[in-house]
């Protein structure tokens, strides 16, 4: 099979999974209204502390070593777990508490070291 026909299988194979993805049931997702909660607002704060906190390490204002970096990442994944209590979702919870654990581990082997 040539290349062009492969590529055109494929592009058409796309554009079914993508109508299929953008259709909810009978309403396509454009009919349908996202409804942002006050705890949407604690998770995405979250979300924000997280993904500065990695900015700043890969920027080198903070070492991973640092206590900013483990109670950072420990606020922030503590705010989305808050915010999958009133919106569950199994997966990110289980990740999410892993990293609030993590994070409290991180806090500890800072403190333990200064001592």
């Amino acid at each position: 099979m040539p290349i062009s026909m492969a590529n055109d299988r494929l592009f058409k194979l796309f554009q079914i999974f993508v109508a299929r993805s953008v259709v909810c049931g009978s309403q396509p997702l454009a009919n349908k209204t996202m409804q942002y909660a006050w705890y949407d607002v604690v998770g995405s704060t979250g979300v924000f502390t997280i993904i500065t906190t990695y900015i700043l390490l890969q920027t080198e204002r903070i070492k991973s070593e640092s206590l900013t970096y483990s109670v950072l990442n420990g606020v922030g994944a503590s705010l989305i777990v808050f915010s999958l209590f009133y919106s569950f979702n199994f997966s990110a919870f289980v990740v999410e508490l892993l990293w609030v654990l993590i994070s409290i581990y991180g806090i500890a082997k800072y403190f333990l070291r200064s001592n």
